[in-house]
């Protein structure tokens, strides 16, 4: 049975380019207590084990992006529709509920629930409402909490001397005749927002 949890404002943070929306966050702020919410796509719920898609999906392995284009490791409709965390729309995930106090966990579980995202942000969109302190935006208040409880995050993540890898990423400029130029990704804070919000879903499971 799936909790209701459609009052939670989860938002989902992508690439400008993204089809799928497997994942949304939430989080909140209060004095010495900081809550926070990952909710991933339940596609178990759709996909049994060792159905007709799941051997498909393990033979695939991954979904492979392109250019210009992607090969899914499942079909479009549950990828790109029926799983994906489209704002506004009921959808079924497994929530990561984690408290922390005093900035370390002291409560977590894990749910079988329903959500409804608010927004589909972009990393882009997420950094410039930030660092541009846009109170009129009306996410802002969402985001200035994603950030406070990053920064607890990120500071626990230096406390215990997590691996800092400074790589560079690059998308594909596609030009006429079959010619393109690689262009550098911008290095967004958000990304490392989702990236310790995701590292503390995946310890806590």
């Amino acid at each position: 049975d799936h909790k209701n949890f459609k009052k939670i404002p989860f938002v989902t943070i992508d690439g400008e380019d993204s089809r799928d929306f497997d994942d949304a966050v939430w989080s909140e702020n209060k004095k010495n207590k900081t809550k926070i919410m990952v909710a991933i796509a339940d596609v178990s719920f759709y996909v049994q084990k060792n159905d007709l898609l799941d051997l498909e999906a393990k033979k695939r392995g991954n979904s492979f992006y392109f250019p210009d284009r992607v090969v899914p490791m499942l079909p479009t409709e549950i990828s790109n529709d029926i799983c994906s965390l489209v704002p506004n729309k009921e959808r079924l995930c497994i929530v990561v509920e984690i408290e922390l106090t005093k900035n370390v966990v002291s409560k977590f579980d894990i749910h079988r629930a329903k959500i409804m995202s608010v927004a589909r942000l972009t990393y882009e969109q997420v950094d410039n409402i930030h660092y541009s302190n846009d109170s009129n935006n009306k996410y802002f208040k969402l985001i200035e909490n994603l950030f406070e409880s990053y920064k607890i995050l990120n500071f626990n993540s230096k406390q215990r001397n997590k691996i800092k890898f400074e790589t560079d990423e690059f998308e594909i400029i596609n030009k006429l005749d079959n010619q393109f130029t690689f262009k550098k990704k911008p290095k967004l804070e958000s990304y490392k927002l989702i990236e310790e919000f995701m590292i503390l879903a995946n310890e806590n499971v």
